[in-house]
């Protein structure tokens, strides 16, 4: 007879084992990528297979591809546009609240890293007065697909209380309702189901909240899609044993570095009395059957190590810049440059093809996701409070209607370029005063736009008049008017 919680279970896709068997190869690939994008020494060395002792240079070249990828897109904070001009400061409200232009960024540095991220909305007025918007990886997502289409998600959030006791909080988010439930179990076992109030982290957190939202409050945010579309494409995946080569590679330049730079010696075994060694571990005895070692005429000689610092530099350079290639950034994207460096925005543009190509792939799924938050955050903000909302009705003409996300290029502005564009254009009569303070000021607010043409409008000087021309017959027209041409 199945129970209850059997089709619970059945439902989470959970198993009496922990973690879920559906789940385990998934979250093992996530938390590998996690420690490369964390630089875990530990995690690393035994997916490489590197004693515990042995000494490890960490390369950070996967945190550096990640937040690289990331500053494409949200590096210049975004601009959040409400569908109605009236709702703009409510909106601004809840990404000011929410930290957004921040979150964004770690959410696009997860999704970099992991192949996804995922976004739900809290309500707890009090740790916030505007519904939150959070940002969690796949490692504490069970998500729940019809084709490719997120009809619900549940998100677990997991505490240690000791290595016999963990508390999993499973939080599912489906059209029209969220539902807690808290099991109490070990590390490898789930445990059975406990009341919320029974554990003071979620001591008050109702089992069934009702959204009266007709879809899940939450977003499914890849970095890309390959064939599977349930899993986002990490800009690690392929690139795992190439990360683990630069660590290996600068390991060994730094022990050879440490080989070359140490002296060392070698002495004939006779001068040696009782057996001894002189101090030092770096002294070698040679005895008659290596006398070929060293130079024979000399009882006591210095031994040097040859360090090949070019070659394992070139090979270094290489690796790095065709790994930043492989995982999507153009080695100019965090600094690099193979051919002397660009002179003009437009040639870093140039360099950065690929890398911009990739971001504006990865920024649909971004803006969908995140216009899709807000526009959930939005209703819940301007429900009554008796309703679960905020009480901002009045303050809000359409929260049901998504709002615009618009990212920048996450490039440096070329003062210089964007002076002589727009003075080709003001000489082809090709723009008007306000796009030219635009063009040059692309970081002002609509405001500050409109008061410096204000401002160039005031300080231009009057146009001289017209003058009649001497002898021309009277028109009657008021002074300054253009004269109409003769026939």
């Amino acid at each position: 007879m199945t129970t209850i919680l059997d089709g619970i279970r059945n439902r989470l896709g959970l198993s009496p084992t922990w973690p879920p068997a559906a789940h385990v190869r998934t979250w093992e690939e996530i938390e590998f990528y996690a420690a490369l994008r964390s630089s875990n020494e530990e995690a690393i060395k035994l997916q490489a297979n590197i004693p515990w002792w042995r000494k490890y240079m960490l390369s950070p070249v996967p945190r550096l591809l990640s937040r690289a990828s990331a500053n494409l897109l949200y590096g210049e904070p975004a601009e959040y546009r409400a569908a109605k001009e009236s709702d703009q400061p409510a909106l601004e409200r809840i990404v000011t609240e929410n930290l957004l232009d921040a979150e964004a960024h770690r959410m696009a540095v997860i999704a970099s890293s992991e192949g996804e991220a995922w976004g739900r909305i809290i309500v707890d007025p009090t740790l916030l007065d505007v519904p939150i918007i959070e940002f969690v990886g796949r490692r504490n997502v069970i998500p729940h697909f019809k084709g490719r289409f997120v009809v619900a998600a549940t998100f677990v959030s997991e505490w240690e209380e000791s290595a016999n006791v963990v508390f999993r909080l499973f939080e599912t988010y489906e059209a029209g309702a969220v539902h807690a439930q808290l099991y109490q179990g070990t590390r490898n076992s789930l445990g059975n189901e406990v009341s919320l109030d029974s554990y003071g982290r979620t001591a008050g957190k109702q089992p069934t909240v009702l959204t009266g939202i007709d879809r899940p409050l939450c977003a499914f945010i890849p970095n890309s899609i390959d064939g599977d579309p349930t899993r986002g494409y990490a800009d690690y995946r392929g690139l795992e044993e190439r990360f683990l080569g630069l660590n290996e590679a600068a390991t060994v330049g730094q022990e050879n570095l440490r080989l070359a730079g140490k002296k060392r010696a070698l002495l004939d075994a006779k001068y040696l009395r009782n057996g001894k060694l002189p101090a030092g571990d770096d002294v070698f005895i040679r005895s008659e059957a290596e006398g070929t070692l060293g130079e024979s005429g000399k009882p006591l000689q210095m031994l040097e190590y040859a360090f090949e610092a070019e070659q394992l530099t070139k090979y270094l350079d290489h690796m790095l810049d065709t790994t930043l290639l492989l995982g999507g950034l153009a080695p100019a994207a965090v600094g690099r440059s193979v051919d002397g460096g660009a002179v003009s925005g437009t040639a870093l543009k140039l360099k950065m093809a690929h890398s911009l190509i990739e971001s504006a792939g990865k920024g649909r799924y971004a803006d969908a996701g995140l216009k899709r938050l807000l526009r959930y955050a939005a209703l819940i903000d301007s429900r009554s409070i008796f309703d679960g909302g905020f009480g901002r009705r009045k303050e809000w003409s359409k929260p049901d209607e998504d709002s615009t996300v618009v990212r920048g290029d996450g490039l440096p502005h070329d003062d210089k370029e964007a002076a002589e564009w727009v003075a080709l254009a003001s000489g082809a009569e090709a723009i008007s005063t306000e796009e030219k303070v635009r063009w040059l000021h692309p970081d002002w607010t609509p405001e500050q736009v409109e008061d410096e043409v204000k401002a160039i409008e005031d300080a231009a000087p009057e146009p001289p008049p017209i003058s009649t021309p001497p002898g021309a017959p009277d028109l009657g027209l008021p002074p300054g008017a253009p004269v109409p041409p003769t026939q």
